[in-house]
């Protein structure tokens, strides 16, 4: 056992950027190695909106809105059906496809970007359920197509969403456990407050989950890892909350993604900051002579008003909040 926690470990150093080092004590085995190698292999590359001319920053709030609300559609603002800790996981998911494979392919035209976007989202909808539970919910092609408006038929959703997975695929040298299994930033902020035993702060839960959500709408986090992007939330959210974060609390978040100061978070998180406070600004409808420059992710804003409208008129009760953010999410 201690000869392939050895290996792991030297083949993680290998994966990780040269300037981070390892503490002696860090527990590495088989699962860090897969989860770090995850979201190495899933990470936009570098510049890659470049790529294609067409396609504008602006363009991908957009998408991913339409998204949430087809979401939203089909499954409630719960998500019961999916059984995820977070009612969005299955967005995260589909943003990550679609980001990588952005990366991965040449141009593709802004008439097309939708089409790309809803093959994502039927990719990732059927991972999280299985193909027979989305038999079971008419979820095929023709209802995708049909979402949207028909500008695109059955057979092109059809096409493209095998053109999507032979990319995606065709580009995985190591394969730890699914070729369509990505870790998201949501399970890295899930997995993180649960090690600092944060998951019963309603507020601390609440904030960390509206900024992870809020950043899968911006074209910058694309480039971020998962774990990097909960290490932020998490930080912003304890100080939003007036949560004390204490060193012991802080060093647990900065080993989370392989991080040796605050420094290295601070680009992340002041990114973060601005995606909030931009939403704060579009959600109470200030700074009106900018607001059609703002980015639009309405649907998630109005989804977590909700949410912290319940907590302050004391409707979030721990009882009641496990209701809404756990894996098992279990009928009223």
């Amino acid at each position: 056992r201690i000869r392939k926690e050895a290996l792991w470990t030297h083949l993680l150093k290998k994966l990780l950027p040269r300037h981070v080092t390892l503490p002696q004590e860090y527990p590495c085995g088989k699962k860090h190695f897969d989860r770090y190698y995850n979201e190495k292999q899933f990470i936009a590359d570098k510049g890659w909106l470049k790529k294609h001319q067409s396609l504008r920053k602006s363009f991908f709030p957009i998408l991913c809105n339409w998204l949430v609300e087809l979401h939203f559609e089909l499954f409630g603002d719960h998500s019961r059906k999916l059984m995820c800790r977070s009612p969005l996981n299955p967005i995260h998911l589909a943003m990550k496809y679609l980001f990588r494979f952005l990366s991965l392919v040449a141009s593709i035209s802004s008439n097309r970007l939708q089409l790309v976007g809803v093959s994502c989202y039927q990719i990732a909808v059927d991972y999280a359920l299985g193909k027979s539970e989305t038999a079971k919910l008419d979820l095929d092609a023709k209802r995708y197509a049909y979402y949207t408006d028909n500008a695109y038929t059955a057979s092109e959703v059809t096409e493209m969403t095998t053109d999507i997975k032979n990319v995606l695929q065709k580009h995985q040298s190591y394969i730890p456990k699914n070729q369509l299994d990505v870790f998201t930033p949501t399970e890295a902020l899930n997995s993180l407050m649960r090690s600092l035993l944060l998951d019963e702060n309603i507020l601390v839960v609440l904030f960390g989950n509206y900024l992870v959500d809020l950043s899968m709408h911006d074209t910058d986090f694309s480039e971020k890892y998962p774990s990097e992007i909960a290490a932020s939330a998490v930080l912003l959210a304890c100080d939003m909350a007036e949560k004390e974060c204490t060193p012991a609390m802080r060093e647990v978040i900065l080993r989370s993604c392989f991080k040796s100061s605050h420094m290295e978070l601070q680009e992340t998180s002041r990114a973060m900051r601005r995606l909030y406070e931009g939403a704060c600004k579009q959600e109470t409808g200030t700074a009106i002579i900018d607001n059609a420059m703002l980015p639009k992710y309405s649907m998630v804003i109005k989804h977590y008003s909700t949410k912290f409208m319940e907590w302050i008129q004391g409707k979030l009760s721990p009882r009641h909040r496990t209701c809404l953010f756990k894996k098992e999410l279990k009928e009223a």
